[in-house]
């Protein structure tokens, strides 16, 4: 047995011991949720992947130990557990293991090192185009090679993997070019990564794809519609070369809060990022706004903040406004706002500052700090409510000891 499938012995209340098999390698999400009799559990060195709340719950399971190298998982795996828990690791993979889970870990013995990477002879290959066409195999986690009998791999053909139950992650070698239409569509790949995949990622590559875990690289200059549709990542980082982005390209990534998008971007087409439900932030580092579909943003009801370049001006920020107002939003659901400066210091919560109701001025701001960060707003003088400052009055700095002032960008 290589798979334990996503729930499946989930609210087990009495299931008091666990043996897992030697060739276990993917446990899936809420697999064994609440099982609140399990005391003690040994993970295989095969094990590669766990999956979001596989082991939340277990209150009494307060001895792990793994045997390999640290799986693809997160301290979500194990949440709500007992307080004295111990993860027992691999000496050499302590510093992995403490890194995912989020609390020190007792290393106990050497690591079980295993190969993952895809044997031929499981490969569909195609020499003369040099794409994988097909995958044969069962396991959870892939390392592609880089090249096949000699011949290098430039690419993953369409539907390759499409549908597969088994794959968990996958690593794709420096060598591919091209990822193709509905690659891995309908898989459970949770993560995948791209070293240095240089030029297009086709038509729903990705689509219904649960990926939590994505970092595009910088070579990626073509996304097809409905490339990620459906993903599961919190954070989009989208490569500088990247000029548009197609139709449905993250619609209904239901998890997605932060997309910083690239300076490059000239336009974001028909439902991009319809019903992408959580965003709340986006950064244009660019000057010049994109072309923006009407619906590129649909039904994206938590948008409010949109960064804009440290150095744009007011108009800059109201042509941005006006082009993501024509995308879907409602003009008072949102703010543009130019960013911070990468380099400003802190703001000085220790200073002491005085404010007039009245005029919206700060008339006293008593600080030890030499380079001064303005806030936006103040405190009235009932304590009840802020007020926006509107400027600075008269000597309010005359004879400090300040040598940069920074001016917020606010209205």
């Amino acid at each position: 047995m290589t798979h334990i499938g996503a729930g499946a012995f989930n609210y087990c209340e009495g299931l008091g011991q666990l043996v897992l098999p030697a060739a276990l390698q993917a446990v899936d999400s809420y697999a064994f949720f609440s099982c609140a009799a399990l005391e003690e559990i040994t993970f295989p060195a095969s094990l590669t992947y766990i999956g979001r709340n596989a082991f939340s719950f277990c209150g009494n399971l307060a001895a792990v130990r793994f045997m390999g190298e640290a799986p693809l998982m997160s301290a979500e795996s194990f949440e709500s557990g007992p307080d004295d828990r111990q993860f027992s690791v691999p000496e050499e993979e302590a510093a992995s293991y403490e890194a995912l889970l989020g609390q020190p870990c007792q290393p106990v013995g050497k690591c079980v090192y295993l190969d993952h990477t895809a044997q031929a002879e499981l490969l569909r290959f195609d020499p003369q185009s040099g794409e994988i066409t097909g995958y044969l195999g069962l396991e959870a986690g892939l390392l592609l090679p880089d090249a096949v009998d000699g011949v290098p791999v430039r690419g993953i053909a369409a539907r390759a993997f499409f549908a597969n139950p088994w794959l968990r992650w996958v690593w794709f070698p420096d060598t591919v070019t091209v990822i193709g239409k509905e690659a891995f569509f309908g898989t459970k790949v949770d993560q995948a990564v791209f070293p240095r995949v240089r030029e297009r990622i086709e038509d729903e590559a990705f689509s219904g794809v649960p990926l939590e875990l994505i970092d595009l690289p910088e070579g990626v200059s073509f996304l097809g519609e409905r490339a990620f549709a459906s993903a599961l990542f919190r954070e989009l980082r989208l490569p500088s070369g990247l000029q548009v982005i197609p139709k449905e390209a993250f619609q209904r990534c239901w998890s997605l809060e932060t997309v910083y998008l690239p300076e490059a971007i000239q336009r974001i087409d028909e439902k991009a990022f319809l019903d992408c439900d959580r965003i709340n932030y986006l950064v244009f580092p660019g000057i010049e706004p994109p072309q923006i579909a009407e619906d590129a943003f649909a039904e994206c009801d938590a948008l409010k903040d949109i960064d804009i370049a440290p150095d744009a001006n007011k108009s800059t920020a109201a042509a941005f406004h006006a082009a993501i107002l024509a995308g879907g939003l409602h003009d008072s659901q949102f703010s543009v706002w130019r960013a911070n400066p990468p380099d400003q210091p802190p703001f000085d919560q220790q200073a002491k500052t005085t404010f007039d109701d009245t005029t919206g001025l700060i008339t006293g701001f008593e600080t030890k700090a030499k380079d001064v960060v303005m806030f936006w707003s103040h405190w009235n003088a009932a304590g009840t409510a802020t007020l926006d400052i509107r400027g600075l009055g008269a000597s309010v700095f005359e004879n400090s000891g300040i040598r940069s002032f920074y001016v917020p960008h606010s209205e």
